[in-house]
């Protein structure tokens, strides 16, 4: 033979002839060249043999089930089957002289023609039990891992239509593995240069493919030699996807690269007008037809026959047949698994020098895993990294598959095959052989049996043919009757082989398949009506063999080559001889290299304190933001108290008298913050508040001889502490020793201009305070003697067990009390007159101080004396020369000293004057100015003030020591009391016979202190039994609030039935993506379910946040059937719902981010096909939330939703509104965030756009008109700061602003903020030209706007910022008119909206337009009604022009704490004595009632009831503090569980 070069170029000139005469064809540039992917290769039938159809069966699927489940179910476990039938310890060569390459050239076709092994999508997990009989055992106990293959989805779901598989790639020999499956991926291995593919050097034969820097999507798994996953950009740039399993499949993909290269090349030569795309085309149809040329008649005849080359059974080739399905078979996939059982564990690395074929080495593993070189490459070292191997021993490798066997055809596996097969990264080392019958279990292939007789041949009977390498075969499927369920991998394996060694229903399998890839493909290259070749060429082209194309494209030699490269008979032309496999069973041996054992993996690794700390974090959002609400309240409290004490205790240069200093109280009670004062005048020391409020007075006037002061001498020498004999001592601390040595000094002489002598002396401060007698101290002693007091004063009627001892009594029995303690005891002042002259009557001896005695004989009195004695103790407190009678200035001072007890109820000297003059005048002393005991004893004992004068007490800490006193007694003493002002007077005139003998609320009388403004009524009386008295107090609530009752139902039923629907489709329904596999079906359902919630209910909030749509449309027939007063409410009730949905959705995604974490990379593209994840890495928890814009979204979202909702509790609005205010206002976010969510298509499409577009767009333009209002800009008119932090703004009324009274607006102030809104009630009346709002500072908004509209007097000129104003907007207030009886309870600042109501009733009586209302109650709850003059203003303008006397209006003055209380009892004695004389409040001057203490609504609504028969219901319309307008709320319930009218309250908090 010639050299080799001499054989390249008759190759060459057999090309260029064959081309030259392709190309003398005139349409050459029309011609139709092969498809990429097979489709439309059979014009009829487009989808035929096409990339992604179907696999063809044979014989009849044979799942299970008939539809989906695998077969086999009651067939032996494969890896038993693999260990017992197809392992074999001992090592034989082929009998039939293949070699490695025919094996490794199997693969390749196979990977041409069917691909079946890519798993599907989503994953079906079918593992493999590992027995112990297996080696893998000894690695680990885990099962093998199998994943089902791909299947056509539309299949599986009835026996009629089995599962079926799909093939990856097309079933036609078109090239695939060479060119890629797509034009797309072909245009990626092209340079577009002279039609060449890329490769790294010009020169065919030293050339290699590019790397894969574009990232083509090779299956690039683990490398199980190192047990890593590597980039796929490091594996060269061919066309078959698996083309880098191990190196000798790569090496034949370079050969057939350097081919297309090298016929590129003759094609240029041969005509050089043709075009880059030309070029490629002619090669790329010349190189396929090479392919199939060399597949059907050079491979398969020694694949199937061997040396038995006869291929009689194979018929010629008669034309194109459209007709024939070319589409691959279950069974041809499982007949090329024969390949394996010949496919050697290694391959001999060979060179070639000086004729002969020598050994050449490569780094090896040794048996401990050190380095060592062998001659060999072993397959399972080897595996998805061989580029570089293949890249520096590329003919060493190829001559190595030329002259290395294959094993014996006996049906059994090198152990590479059995235990070292590379496998995933979570399970490094696999069975294939266990693997391949598992998957053709998967497929539905039929038993062994069915199979042949499905291919028209005998069955077999007998287990003699195939008794495996052990003979345990027929043990495991179970003896004789197991030959009808043995798998049809086993049994074609194990079957007597025919002269070549394979089976012949494998024979007939391979032979009917690769007869229909001829006959069905379009473009054979023996199709001469394609157009693609003729007769010449199809001669051309049976003439190259691969051992021409190794010739060309390898350095090696014809002298090296045998005829027949596949089969290795002998030597080549100078020698090189056939060798048998490596051994490699033997891990000693040099000549192989030992596989690396198997190594597991768990996925959730990596993730484990991302995933806990961040669910951690996120359960910890909660919490924190309470704690920084709490630490803002406490901020603002200390800010606030601060600035108090900045605004109140200054001190004053100009009066070096005053000192500001902190005063210590004892361990318990800390420090207060003081101001005080010297007053030489009185020879006192008086300590006041920040308030100006007396403290204490510290008097010396008791040792004339010294004053003793300690100072201390060491820290800041801050402190200093005045002894005060008999008394607590005034210990201070100043804020540093200046201020303290100023008051040293003035002090000195404040002691010696009284003339005592001051005595200093230095201590250190710990010293100072054990020394110093304080507060805490001795208020230890005052407790035991107030406790002796008591018990003395009623002895008898206390517990034995409650008794002091006597010798407890003999410590406390020498105790004196000073003013302040006595001032304490009675809880009053000790400025007050009232108090001054009690201590004097009480101090007896005139010592200046009050002893046991002298305190218990007062206390006896106040607590157990009669009315008369009480009286008589009254009058000698003020009648202090002991005349006998009273003087009128005496009884103005004593009035005065009385309502000044009150501290916060404001009497003029003429509301005095005219008290006095009608108590004289009501005794006929009208012309004298002297009251005798007798007199005033018939004033104050009167016969309807008598009984309660007698259960008056004292209310100080007197009482707060007082021993348990039998129930009975204070039971009798409530009752009496109360009943003293339940009953009439005798004077008061009776109803005729005949009326109600209910009085009206003109007539009624009530307590002072729980007031009832009930009378003598007959109650309304529950239904008969109690059973009965639930059911109807449960109707009357349904009929109550039945509005509300069904759109709250129908609302919760909708977001019920989106949940269940949403949850039954993911859980129950078609599969999605594979979710159910990933996370549990219910898993799934808990998610979707909620996140469909979610939505629904977040737009919800929306529409009730929609004011001015809501104003708009309760003014319309809606308002009927919706209760749009309640948007408020039912925002809230969706804001729980929407919770709900949230913390559902957050535990789902707990789960489901955990399964996720423990999923492969490529289960996780397949679940997650927007989130690509490169196969070289794995996507831990800390990517899906937070490298993701669905999980980083979710956690903002989650973290945004939970701060708002922290400071959105009714604790946050009270306390710091602007947190509440800055965090609601990013209630936007939350809808960006959530669209965000569900835009990343992790699992679907986006569905949050279509929940939201209806209410988002309402949003918007009820936004937009609130905007077009709002930033016009309102000129304040008047500012006015009124008591009680309250600042009434006055300013204009837009020329389009219309409202009605009790409605509400929002006001932004330029001076603050323009975007921070706060809403107000209105106080005008809707005829008033202006606009007016009384508003109470009790938050730092509020209290800077009356910083910045509060220092403008009346009259002045203003220049202060404009206001913003949104509104109006509704609610229940409103519609006071709409019912027959309106009761109207203000608290506080709470009865803003009822001024307006108020003002408009004024109004339309004096106008004298018709209201339909027939009769108003309003009742005002408040500390004092001085801090209200305004208000008193506007209900004196009520009774003044409330002709029809519609309006009724109560006063209650809650100051008052105590239910005894002797000064409330006189405050109450006096109200009700000049209102009887004068018709009118001695404290308002109103008609209106004033009550002392809270009003009792139950009794005041059981009078309404038998008042008003007629009415059917009742309209009840409070706002005020939380705790008053539950009590309104729970009077309600009370009465709307009775007999009578319903009650409907209708509420507002501040």
């Amino acid at each position: 033979m010639g050299s080799p070069h001499n054989n390249a170029f008759s190759v060459g000139v057999l090309l260029s002839l064959s081309l030259a005469v392709l190309f003398t064809s005139s349409c050459v540039h029309c011609q139709e060249y092969p498809t990429y992917g097979g489709f439309k290769n059979n014009k009829n039938e487009p989808t035929w043999g096409m990339a992604g159809g179907r696999f063809l069966r044979g014989s009849d699927a044979a799942y299970t089930d008939g539809a989906y489940q695998m077969a086999g179910k009651d067939r032996p476990n494969p890896m038993e089957i693999s260990v017992a039938a197809h392992s074999s310890e001992s090592l034989e060569a082929s009998s039939y002289s293949r070699n490695a390459l025919l094996a490794f050239f199997g693969q390749l076709i196979l990977d041409e023609v069917g691909v079946a092994s890519n798993p599907g999508c989503p994953p079906e997990y079918e593992n493999m039990e590992v027995p112990r009989s297996h080696p893998i055992s000894n690695s680990t106990e885990r099962p093998q891992v199998f994943v089902r293959s791909v299947y056509d989805q539309r299949t599986g779901y009835t026996s009629e239509g089995p599962r079926r598989q799909t093939n990856q790639v097309s079933s036609y020999m078109d090239g695939e593995v060479i060119y890629g499956t797509s034009r797309v991926w072909t245009n990626h291995l092209r340079s577009f240069r002279d039609g060449k593919l890329l490769a790294d050097v010009e020169d065919v034969r030293e050339s290699f493919p590019v790397y894969n820097d574009v990232k083509l999507p090779f299956l690039n798994s683990p490398v199980p030699f190192e047990h890593t996953t590597k980039p796929v950009s490091r594996l060269f740039r061919i066309g078959n996807a698996k083309g880098h399993e191990n190196p000798f499949l790569l090496a034949l993909q370079v050969i057939w690269l350097r081919w297309h290269n090298k016929v590129a090349e003759d094609v240029a030569t041969s005509d050089s007008s043709l075009s880059d795309q030309q070029i490629f085309d002619i090669t790329r149809s010349r190189v396929i037809a090479h392919f199939q040329n060399i597949a059907l008649k050079e491979w398969l005849p020694a694949f199937v026959y061997a040396k038995d080359n006869n291929q009689s059974n194979f018929p010629g080739y008669l034309g194109y047949n459209k007709r024939v399905e070319p589409d691959v078979t279950h069974e041809f996939l499982a007949a090329m698994t024969f390949r394996h059982t010949f496919t050697p564990g290694a391959v001999w690395t060979l060179g070639y020098s000086v004729g002969q074929c020598t050994r050449n080495v490569t780094q090896g593993r040794g048996p401990e895993g050190q380095a060592r070189d062998v001659p060999s490459l072993r397959l399972c070292n080897n595996f998805w990294d061989p580029q570089n191997v293949v890249k520096v021993n590329f003919e060493n490798i190829v001559r190595g598959m030329i002259y290395t066997l294959g094993t014996k055809e006996d049906g059994t596996f090198e152990s590479d095959f059995i235990e070292s097969f590379h496998g995933p990264y979570e399970y490094s080392r696999t069975d294939h052989v266990a693997e391949q019958i598992q998957r053709f279990r998967d497929h539905g292939l039929a038993d062994y049996n069915s199979v042949r007789k499905a291919y028209k041949l005998a069955t077999r009977t007998d287990w003699s043919t195939l008794g495996g390498s052990n003979g345990t075969i027929s043990d495991l499927y179970g003896g004789s009757g197991g030959l009808d369920n043995l798998d049809f991998v086993t049994g074609g394996l194990l079957d007597a082989p025919s002269t070549s060694g394979m089976s012949d229903i494998f024979k007939l399998v391979i032979e009917e398949q690769f007869t229909r890839l001829r006959d069905g493909d379009r473009f054979w290259y023996q199709n001469e009506d394609n157009g693609l070749f003729n007769a010449s060429d199809v001669q051309d082209i049976e003439s190259v063999t691969f051992r021409d194309i190794l010739l060309s494209t390898t350095s090696l030699t014809d002298a090296e080559l045998p005829p027949n490269v596949f089969l290795c008979e002998g030597t080549g032309t100078t020698g090189c001889p056939c060798k048998d496999p490596p051994d490699v069973s033997d891990s000693s041996s040099p000549d192989v290299d030992v596989c690396t054992p198997l190594r597991t993996y768990d996925y959730i690794k990596g993730s484990e304190w991302s995933f806990a700390l961040s669910f951690l974090a996120l359960a910890m959002v909660a919490p924190v933001s309470y704690l920084v609400l709490c630490l803002l309240v406490r901020k603002r409290k200390t800010t606030k108290k601060s600035g108090a004490k900045q605004a109140s205790t200054v001190y004053s240069s100009n009066n070096p008298s005053s000192f500001q200093a902190r005063e210590w109280l004892g361990k318990t009670s800390g420090y207060r913050d003081v101001l005080g004062e010297l007053v030489s005048s009185k020879e006192q020391i008086v300590i006041r508040d920040g308030r100006k409020k007396i403290l204490r007075v510290v008097e010396f006037k008791r040792d004339p001889e010294k004053v003793h002061v300690m100072l201390s001498n060491d820290k800041d020498l801050s402190s200093a502490a005045v002894v005060v004999p008999g008394d607590i001592d005034l210990i201070l601390k100043f804020p540093d020793f200046v201020s303290r040595n100023r008051f040293h000094l003035t002090l000195e002489k404040f002691v010696t201009d009284m003339n005592m002598a001051p005595e200093m002396n230095y201590v250190t401060e710990s010293f100072l305070h054990s020394k110093a007698r304080d507060k805490d101290q001795r208020q230890g002693v005052l407790d035991i003697f107030f406790r002796a007091i008591c018990e003395r004063a009623l002895e008898g009627e206390t517990s034995s067990d409650t008794l002091m001892s006597n010798d407890l009594v003999e410590q406390v029995i020498h105790i004196k009390l000073n003013m302040a303690e006595f001032a304490d005891a009675l809880g009053m002042q000790p400025s007050s007159l009232f108090v001054r002259n009690v201590f004097l009557l009480g101090d007896k001896n005139k010592d200046g101080y009050v002893s046991f005695e002298e305190f218990l004989d007062l206390f006896a009195v106040f607590l157990k004396g009669t009315a008369e004695e009480k009286a008589r103790l009254l009058f000698n407190t003020y009648d202090i020369k002991k005349r006998g009678y009273l003087t009128k200035d005496e009884i103005r001072r004593m009035l005065k000293s009385i309502v000044e007890l009150s501290e916060s109820t404001d009497v003029s000297e003429t509301s005095v004057d005219d008290l006095v003059t009608s108590m004289l005048r009501h005794q006929g002393l009208q012309d004298n100015d002297r009251m005798t005991f007798e007199h005033f004893r018939q004033v104050f004992c009167a016969e309807e003030f008598k009984s309660t004068l007698e259960q008056s007490t004292l209310s100080g800490e007197a009482v707060k020591h007082a021993p348990k006193i039998r129930p009975g007694i204070a039971r009798n003493k409530r009752n009496t009391m109360i009943m003293s002002y339940i009953k009439r007077p005798n004077n008061a005139s009776r109803p005729p016979s005949g009326e109600n003998k209910t009085a009206t609320l003109e007539k009624t009388t009530t307590s002072p202190f729980r007031s009832s403004l009930r009378v003598s009524v007959n109650r309304p009386t529950y239904p008969g039994s109690k059973a009965g008295k639930r059911w109807y107090e449960l109707t009357r609530y349904i009929n109550r609030y039945s509005r509300q009752i069904f759109w709250v139902t129908l609302y919760t039923l909708i977001t019920i039935g989106i949940f269940v629907e949403r949850a039954y489709f993911y859980a129950k329904g078609r599969e999605h993506a594979g979710l159910r596999r990933l996370s549990g079906a219910w898993v799934v359902a808990m998610i979707r379910g909620s996140a469909s919630v979610i939505m629904f209910t977040y737009v919800s909030l929306l529409v009730t946040m929609c004011r001015n749509t809501i104003t708009a449309l309760r003014e319309t027939f809606l308002h009927r059937f919706i209760p749009f007063d309640s948007a408020v409410a039912f925002h809230k009730y969706i804001a729980v719902l929407a919770m709900i949905g949230t913390l559902v959705h957050i535990v789902g995604h707990a789960i489901n981010l955990y399964c996720m974490c423990t999923q492969t990379t490529a289960s996780v593209n397949c679940f997650f096909r927007e989130y690509f994840t490169a196969s070289d890495s794995f996507a831990p928890f800390h990517y899906w939330a937070f490298q993701t814009i669905t999980g980083l979204a979710g956690v903002f979202v989650t973290i945004l939703i939970f701060v708002m909702y922290v400071f959105a509790t009714q604790f946050s609005r009270r306390h710091v509104f602007k947190a509440f205010w800055m965090t609601h206002s990013m209630y936007w976010l939350v809808y960006v965030l959530t669209f965000l969510h569900g835009i990343g298509r992790l699992v679907q499409s986006p569905l949050f756009p279509w929940y939201a577009v209806g209410p988002v767009l309402l949003f918007i333009v009820d936004r937009l008109m609130s905007i077009s209002r709002n930033k016009a800009e309102i000129a304040v008119t008047s500012a006015t700061a009124l008591p009680s932090d309250v600042l009434r703004l006055v300013f204009k009324r837009p020329s389009s602003f219309t409202y009605r009274s009790g409605q509400w607006v929002r006001i932004a102030c330029l001076g603050l903020s323009d975007s921070e809104y706060h809403p107000f009630t209105l106080t005008s009346a809707p005829h008033e030209p202006l606009l007016s709002l009384h508003i109470r500072a009790v938050g730092p908004w509020t209290r800077n706007l009356r910083k910045i509209y509060g220092g403008v007097s009346e009259g002045e000129a203003l220049n202060v910022p404009n206001l913003y104003l949104d509104g109006p907007f509704g609610e229940g207030h409103q519609d006071w008119y709409t019912c027959d009886v309106a009761v109207l309870v203000g608290g506080g600042i709470g009865v803003t909206p009822f001024a307006s109501i108020l003002k408009d009733i004024a109004f339309k009586s004096k106008s004298g337009v018709p209201i339909t209302c027939k009769k108003v109650y309003f009742i005002w709850v408040t500390r004092t009604q001085r801090s209200y003059e305004w208000l008193v203003d506007i209900i004196r303008d009520v009774e003044k022009m409330d002709t029809q006397g519609l309006v009724h209006s109560h006063i209650f003055v809650t100051q008052f704490r105590q239910k005894f209380d002797l000064r409330t009892t006189m405050l109450y004695i006096c109200e009700r004595f000049f209102q009887k004389l004068e018709g009118q409040s001695l404290f308002t001057g109103l008609k209106a009632v004033t009550h002392f203490g809270r009003p009792q609504f139950e009794d005041f609504f059981c009078s309404l009831v038998t008042e008003h028969k007629q009415v059917s219901q009742v309209g009840v319309f409070s706002c005020g503090p939380g705790p008053m307008t539950a009590s309104v709320q729970k009077a309600c319930t009370y009465m709307n569980g009775l007999i009578g009218p319903t009650f409907t309250h209708h509420y507002e908090n501040f």
